[in-house]
């Protein structure tokens, strides 16, 4: 048994190594120092195997070793004074086990080795070795249980665990221990931390026979068949101007031998030969070269678009192996032009200055569209033939009246003549009819609508998040649902029928010009000429009167509009806060609040109709009066002629004349009436332009993104001069922040919060604890690029670095989903989602997509408690789509959201508050989970594949102390009162690394979470 003076002598003479010391052991493995710090010095063991630590406790006595070094250099009085605490409680729950305990305490010398854990390198910290010294002489001598209590109750569960582990793992009295700490869960904790460890020094052995069996490799430290080629990117970026888009592929791994691999192009969004040329070839790596650059061209023209993308993907590859996920990356092409044309999409842009330049630039926009311009062609072409049928009927009445019915006149064949006008009639009306039926399917309206209603959404998708706060769900549902197929309808396609009408009134000039000359007739210059004064007059008048009534049309348009989003939007916030009105019996009052929004909307609607109305009829009442004042002078001219008057009326002439003048009133009635509806989408057409022009944070990522890579290669190079040892130096980057801020609206109350500098090593758990509403989701969206940073002050250059290569993906507390199979929920983020939705959505996944396998989606369920679940368990077979939110219970769609961030496998896995609905057993597992996506490099997977996959970090933030314990650092991020962003505009945020084993500072930290 080890005695307090002894095991505190120990424990103090570990602290006694020279810093310099202490600082080379860390760097050399086979030096005396790291020895020092073994299982013997710890124990007291003579045997001679034990002076020898094997080789699982060498990685750890080399941590040690460092931890020590950096404890004798820094030496504060702060650090030995919250280290007296856990001290002392070692050399107190030593003499309560030897005083206590029937049985002679052992030790872990037994076992000839020092565990391989967390737990056994927090327990030699340096905070917790400094104040060894003064516990020997102070606490020597003391085996008061009460004490012991008061010292223990001091230390975390977890604390308690590796002071139990060092001091008597093989003969810890559980029952008598759960009397003194009240710990009723103590044998479970105990095997889950074994389970964990033991997980931990598999990964790590499997990762050592990896490294040393590629070892000899000055290039990377992999064998040959270890080295992985992959884009730097998973995303590139190109503006039109640019020219090019360059993408870099990046080596990982062994160097030391050429390889080669084939890259082609391929379209998505983007269309080759329109938006970027096809390119294809082959990439030569010469030894010791790490990357290679393609430069794909991108095509640049006048046409408007929204963002656009194409894939480019390796293949063929010698000599290496294809990277897992990034053997394939996505280009966007930023269009930087404006719709539907200079200058309307400027920032002062307002929904009013739409006029007839702006419908100009849309209708030019159509027609530059291929599909559009065809299918327009061909209907103009049919409507054409219309009027040449109208014309020809006009001839025909005409003759038939004048010499087939003219009984007055010889005519010979009378009959057949009849019969050949009825076939000269139908069989064109017959043709025309099918005509107007192929038309419906030359996608003229509907290419249109939908090229609309895709840019909206894609441009929604792309907003950056002060433009995305400014449109509501309604204005988006409004403008997708209505507006674009107002503006398609009653805009674009009445442009076919204007030209229809046009048509029809060259016909009838035509007529009035040709017919007298065909028919043998003579008419009066005063005829002529009175026939063709409402040919001109006509268009002169309607004009007029449109350009007066356009204000107060469009004021009574624009009203009737917002009336409109007023309703829809009533309705949506109505729907989604349902829960809320039931649950506080508030469904009378939402109802007459929505009566009151109806009330509004259709008085606007009733105003907006009327004066569309009265605007509508003018052209009729125009062409009535034309009408009826001709029927009086014509019909005078057919009962009493004038002997001395030449081409003298007849019946024919009198009713085709009048005919004539109907269709002209008609074919200018009509183009007026298509006129105002025309000028009735101006309103649409201000709302579509103001959405498809809102700015989006493409351009922020693009230069983000070129400058992350421009710096990831500069590091790799780097880290290869100087050696990299035995890993990749693609894995050796960090991620870091400097000079960082956030920047929260744009009025008087706005905030910019402003980060403190600090690193971050990949292949670890990092959580950010402190008080709500100080900064911590803000920090993750940052990294994670859901919010672009801003630059604190002028002259300083903003660094939100993330390795390149390395996926991110962020996932809210909030559990979300879309409607769907809950199979095709799980796998949002594999490559299996988008060939199942590409294809059948209730098709199986794919078998070779192993991230998307049943098996590893059922394993890693199990990981969070859920396989056993007989809900889950049938919905994964099935392909029914509910109302997730509302059939599964809070706690289960929180895990599933997480297990599906698992499946997805990122590189980097920023979560917000994944504890926030577990309870204690499912903290763990949640835990668990995350400690097995890093050891293992993802959950789930293959064990030989995993020298092939990138390390995994973990960036989370917790309100339960659980989490800050089982991570690998634990970062406080709070600002101080005086900057807090309720009195000041600026708020410097720190960022400052704790000791999540620090009982008291946690207790402040989290008691001050619960507070806030």
């Amino acid at each position: 048994p080890i005695g307090h003076e002894q095991l505190c002598a120990n424990l103090a003479s570990m602290v006694s190594v020279a810093p310099e010391q202490a600082v080379n052991g860390a760097e050399d493995k086979g030096n005396t120092v790291r020895e020092n710090v073994s299982a013997k010095s710890l124990f007291g063991s003579d045997t001679e195997s034990e002076a020898q630590p094997s080789g699982e406790a060498a990685a750890v006595d080399l941590e040690l070793t460092a931890d020590l070094g950096r404890s004798a250099v820094l030496g504060s009085e702060k650090t030995e004074e919250v280290g007296q605490s856990r001290s002392a409680a070692v050399v107190h729950l030593a003499s309560l086990f030897e005083s206590d305990s029937d049985k002679p305490v052992q030790t872990p010398a037994n076992d000839g080795k020092l565990r391989k854990s967390k737990l056994a390198k927090k327990s030699v910290k340096p905070r917790t070795l400094a104040g060894a010294g003064e516990c020997r002489t102070s606490n020597a001598g003391s085996n008061s249980k009460e004490q012991a209590r008061v010292l223990l109750s001091k230390l975390s569960t977890e604390d308690l665990l590796d002071v139990i582990q060092q001091v008597s793992p093989g003969n810890v009295d559980r029952r008598r221990l759960s009397q003194v700490l009240g710990i009723g869960r103590m044998q479970k904790a105990l095997q889950d931390k074994q389970s964990i460890n033991r997980q931990k020094l598999d990964t790590s052995q499997r990762l050592h026979e990896n490294d040393r069996a590629g070892g000899g490799s000055s290039a990377g430290g992999s064998a040959p068949e270890d080295s992985v080629i992959q884009f730097n990117s998973p995303m590139y970026f190109s503006e039109e101007r640019d020219g090019f888009a360059e993408l870099v592929v990046m080596r990982i791994g062994d160097l030391s031998e050429p390889a080669e691999v084939g890259y082609r192009t391929q379209d998505a969004t983007a269309t080759a030969g329109i938006r970027y040329e096809a390119s294809q070839g082959r990439l030569f790596f010469e030894k010791g070269e790490g990357e290679k650059s393609v430069k794909i061209k991108i095509i640049e023209d006048d046409l408007w678009n929204t963002t656009l993308e194409f894939i480019v993907q390796l293949e063929d590859i010698s000599g290496a192996k294809l990277g897992r996920y990034l053997y394939q990356t996505r280009v966007k092409v930023i269009d930087n032009s404006q719709f539907p044309c200079e200058p309307w999409g400027r920032d002062d842009f307002k929904e009013s200055d739409v006029n007839w330049s702006c419908m100009y630039g849309y209708f030019k926009l159509n027609w530059q569209n291929s599909v559009v311009r065809l299918g327009t062609k061909k209907t103009m072409v049919v409507e054409q033939l219309h009027n040449v049928y109208f014309l020809a009927k006009l001839f025909l009445n005409l003759f038939m009246i004048d010499f087939v019915l003219n009984l007055s006149k010889q005519h010979e064949n009378r009959d057949r003549d009849l019969v050949l006008i009825v076939v000269a009639q139908i069989i064109p009306f017959a043709f025309l009819h099918f005509l107007d039926i192929r038309k419906m399917t030359w996608k003229v309206g509907g290419a249109s609508r939908s090229t609309l209603q895709k840019s909206m959404l894609r441009k929604f998708l792309n907003y950056d998040e002060l433009a995305r706060s400014q449109v509501t769900e309604s204005d988006l549902i409004v403008a997708i649902t209505q507006d674009a197929p107002e503006l398609v309808s009653k805009g674009f396609i009445n442009i076919i029928a204007i030209s229809r009408a046009v048509g029809q009134l060259v016909c009838i000039l035509f007529f009035q010009l040709c017919a007298p000359a065909i028919f043998g007739r003579e008419i009066s210059e005063q005829a002529l000429v009175g026939n063709m004064v409402p040919l001109f007059v006509f268009p002169v008048i309607l004009w007029v009167f449109l350009q007066c009534r356009a204000k107060i049309l469009s004021q009574h348009l624009r009203e009737e509009a917002h009336a409109t989003n007023a309703l829809v939007d009533r309705v949506s916030r109505t729907v989604k806060a349902y829960r809320l009105i039931a649950d506080y019996a508030q469904r009378p009052f939402f109802v007459g609040w929505f009566e009151r929004v109806i009330a509004t909307y259709n008085k606007n609607a009733v105003a907006a109709g009327q004066v569309l109305k009265n605007n509508q009829m003018f052209a009729p009442w125009l062409t009535i009066l034309a009408v009826m004042a001709y029927t009086l002078i014509g019909g005078l001219q057919l009962v009493d002629p004038d002997p001395g008057v030449r081409g003298s009326m007849t019946l024919g002439v009198f009713l085709t004349n009048l005919n004539i003048l109907k269709a002209i009133g008609d074919s200018y009635g009509a183009i007026y009436a298509k006129m105002l509806e025309i000028q009735s989408t101006f309103d649409e057409l201000g709302r579509i332009t103001r959405l498809l022009n809102f700015p989006t944070d493409l351009p922020a990522r693009k230069k983000f993104s070129e400058a992350n890579q421009h710096l990831t290669s500069k590091m790799r190079q780097e880290i290869r001069k100087n050696g990299t040892g035995e890993r990749p130096p693609a894995d050796l980057l960090t991620m870091k922040l400097e000079n960082v801020c956030v920047q929260y609206g744009k009025t008087e109350f706005g905030v910019r919060l402003c980060y403190q500098n600090f690193e971050l090593d990949q292949g670890q758990i990092v959580c950010f604890v402190g008080p709500r509403g100080e900064g911590k989701s803000s920090l993750l969206r940052v990294l994670s690029s859901v919010v672009m940073a801003k630059v604190p002050e002028a002259g300083k250059v903003s660094v939100v670095f993330v390795p390149s290569h390395l996926r991110v993906l962020h996932v809210v507390s909030e559990p979300l989903f879309f409607a769907s199979s809950l199979m095709n929920n799980l796998l949002l983020g594999t490559a299996s989602f988008r060939q199942r939705a590409g294809g059948s959505v209730a098709s199986s996944p794919d078998r070779d997509d192993e991230d998307a396998s049943r098996e590893r989606v059922e394993a890693i369920l199990n990981r969070l408690g859920l396989a056993g679940d007989e809900r889950i368990q049938g919905y994964l077979k099935s392909d029914e789509v509910v109302n997730w939110n509302e059939e599964l219970p809070l706690s289960m769609r929180s895990m599933i959201c997480l297990a599906r961030a698992f499946i997805a496998n990122p590189e980097v896995l920023c979560v917000h508050r994944p504890l926030l609905s577990c309870n204690d057993d499912s903290a763990i597992e949640v835990m668990q989970a995350m400690r097995e996506f890093v050891d293992q490099r993802g959950v789930a997977l293959p064990g030989d594949s995993i020298r092939f996959r990138r390390p995994r970090t973990v960036l989370m933030t917790s309100e339960k102390i659980a989490g800050a314990r089982m991570a690998d650092r634990t970062f406080l991020v709070r600002m101080p009162h005086s900057a807090h962003p309720r009195t000041s505009q600026d708020a410097r945020i720190q960022v400052q690394q704790v000791d999540p084993n620090d009982e008291e500072e946690m207790a402040q930290i989290f008691k001050k979470t619960r507070n806030d």
